[in-house]
């Protein structure tokens, strides 16, 4: 991500896929979450993987990170994204819909890094943010 946060989060809406990624692309990806070439664990580089996991929701591909541990690690570090950089309540939902947040889920291990802690922040966030939602409370309120 080359610290350029703001710039990812403004030009990843231009992005979208519904098909396969070429192979150029697809490496691009793999590099975005290859600790050895880019080991970035900026608050700011979590909420852009989520942002590029929002657009490529729909595409036939295998992300390189966990969204659930990645949705942790933004909750867990909220306080400190760039409000350039901060989700929506709506694009938090959409990805919260994809997250471990119960430890009887089949999809959680410990050897992946799940954490009683991660999926505890992302049941109560997506809690918070469906009752929001119902309430018809929109973007005037804080989660």
């Amino acid at each position: 991500l080359g610290r350029a946060y703001k710039e990812v989060v403004r030009l990843v809406d231009t992005v979208g896929s519904d098909a396969a990624l070429s192979r150029e692309e697809d490496q691009i990806l793999q590099f975005l979450s290859c600790e050895k070439n880019s080991p970035d664990s900026h608050p700011d580089a979590s909420a852009c993987r989520l942002k590029i996991s929002l657009v490529l929701l729909d595409a036939p591909l295998q992300l390189p990170w966990d969204i659930s541990l990645e949705m942790a690690d933004y909750l867990f570090r909220l306080e400190h994204v760039s409000a350039d950089c901060l989700l929506t309540p709506e694009e938090e939902l959409t990805l919260l819909k994809r997250c471990i947040c119960d430890v009887a889920d089949k999809r959680c291990s410990t050897e992946a890094g799940h954490t009683p802690l991660g999926i505890s922040l992302c049941k109560n966030r997506r809690t918070a943010l469906r009752a929001r939602a119902a309430a018809g409370l929109g973007r005037h309120f804080s989660v």
